[in-house]
């Protein structure tokens, strides 16, 4: 064992005695190999679909990787597309190279059912928020996926809904 590799653990030990209880199951495993093998999966991420849209922040994945439930995960990365051909071609590029995709809204699920694993990523869609179109006629409403509800009803107020 070097001694760069003797420091590197040490460092990392005395990293996992900082992180408060309840972020432990976010922190757990070998923090610099993880790390290391997911920056290839980040590094094409952000050339696919630019830097602002991938997040790989431990701090900020974290926060997207739990539920309401307290129950927590890991994941290699948010990605905030803000497109029907952004998330296109995220869904592309995960299927060529067997990336787990954890589409999310507002996270509201109770049950575990959205939590990630530590090689995937989670795709945030709070960027495709926009109302498309209304037709009163049809009584109809077309909207991206990441439309909050309070959102919709500013809109459809304005046509007397």
């Amino acid at each position: 064992m070097t001694s760069s590799h003797t420091l590197i653990e040490a460092f990392s030990c005395k990293l996992r005695q900082l992180i408060p209880p309840y972020l432990t199951p976010i922190y757990s495993g070998t923090l610099i190999g993880e790390r290391a093998l997911s920056r290839s999966l980040i590094s094409d991420l952000k050339n696919l679909l630019g830097a602002s849209k991938v997040v790989d922040d431990e701090a900020i994945v974290s926060l997207y990787a739990r539920e309401p439930t307290g129950l927590t995960s890991r994941a290699a990365a948010v990605v905030f597309p803000e497109s029907s051909l952004d998330v296109s071609k995220l869904l592309s590029y995960a299927y060529r190279h067997e990336i787990p995709v954890y589409p999310q809204g507002s996270t509201t699920d109770l049950s575990g059912g959205a939590l990630p694993s530590p090689e995937g990523v989670i795709v945030s869609l709070e960027r495709m928020n926009r109302v498309l179109g209304v037709s009163v006629l049809d009584s109809t409403v077309d909207v991206e996926a990441g439309v909050r509800l309070g959102d919709l009803n500013v809109e459809l107020a304005r046509y007397g809904y």
